[in-house]
């Protein structure tokens, strides 16, 4: 592609490598290569990017990071931390900006794992901000049964930290967005939201993550030292869902699937032959009473919050036979039958 450009004219060219943010990652050497790149050519010498720019405003001159293109936003991993870059307002920023805050004064067993922002500034129209490195790399999977402890008991911790109360996450709005993407099961998924939205009325709600997977988390030495991306995070969520989460993460890393027929094939069956002492352990402390009927609503729960949230961000799932057939359809037909 360079040679190329050199043949137009172009005298000076470079590589733009970048990664989009995805749930399941080729297997092998694969995993180690670039997925995504562009050859940007210039007929005169280059001025910075604005991801160049930023790292140098923020005391990260001469790092050369591959960012992350993330929803609106790009994340660079740089020597003197994370930076958050958007090109005007980014709801991944306002929403990881507004969780860490609230988690600045959580217990230290939740704190301590969180990240912190340490600087923010602006340059041009573009926002930035600079968050502490954590130590530790992602695992797994699979994840050992030290590590699904240490977990559990973050989960729980961070259940009860009080944040901001905003509204209370919707099932029926919630199931509007996803009932939009099939009309063949949108009576359905419909009234599924409606009547999840009665029966979890009562359940306990607290602070949750909301993209709990093994991707998010850091470890070093086989102990849980972080915990990062928190731009789905808030107070006023519906417990387990973040542990349903991280259980489908790791199948769907691990069998190369999507969520739709992970749920119908692995999550329904494991919550209905009882899960696991994880799951009870994060019941019994966040106020959930272990029982099969209310277990298999709280994973109707999660799969109607979870694709809401993927149709809102990847507008390109919508009409998406192909994506809505098994994340969609699939589900909705199985919560159907029972």
């Amino acid at each position: 592609a360079r040679r190329r450009l050199r043949e137009l004219g172009y005298r000076h060219t470079s590589v733009l490598a970048w990664e989009i943010d995805r749930e399941v990652r080729p297997s092998g050497l694969r995993s180690r290569l670039l997925l995504d790149a562009l050859a940007v050519g210039h007929r005169e010498v280059r001025t910075a990017t604005i991801v160049e720019a930023v790292l140098a405003d923020g005391g990260s001159s001469g790092a050369t990071p591959v960012p992350l293109a993330r929803e609106g936003a790009l994340i660079a991993v740089a020597p003197a931390g994370v930076f958050r870059i958007s090109v005007g307002p980014s709801r991944t920023l306002e929403g990881q900006g507004r969780a860490l805050a609230a988690l600045r004064s959580a217990p230290p067993g939740i704190a301590s794992r969180v990240p912190q922002v340490e600087q923010r500034g602006s340059l041009g129209i573009a926002q930035w901000s600079r968050e502490r490195r954590l130590e530790g790399v992602t695992p797994g999977p699979p994840l050992p049964e030290p590590l699904l402890r240490e977990c559990v008991d973050f989960l729980a911790g961070l259940f009860v930290v009080s944040g901001e109360e905003g509204p209370t996450a919707s099932l029926v709005a919630a199931a509007t967005v996803v009932a939009a993407a099939s009309l063949d099961r949108s009576a359905g998924i419909l009234a599924l939201g409606q009547r999840l939205e009665e029966r979890l009325a009562g359940l306990p709600r607290g602070f949750a993550h909301g993209d709990f997977h093994h991707g998010n988390l850091l470890v070093s030495g086989g102990r849980l030292t972080g915990v990062i991306d928190w731009d789905a995070a808030g107070a006023g969520r519906l417990p387990v869902l973040d542990l349903l989460h991280l259980k489908a993460g790791l199948h769907q890393v691990a069998a190369r699937v999507s969520l739709g027929p992970t749920i119908v094939d692995v999550v329904l069956p494991w919550v209905r032959s009882g899960g696991d002492a994880h799951l009870r352990e994060l019941c019994a402390r966040t106020g959930v009473p272990h029982e099969t009927g209310l277990l298999e609503e709280l994973v109707a729960a999660y799969w109607l919050d979870f694709v809401a949230r993927d149709l809102h961000k990847s507008a390109d799932r919508v009409g998406n036979k192909d994506w809505i057939a098994p994340n969609v359809e699939l589900v909705a037909a199985t919560l159907a039958q029972g």
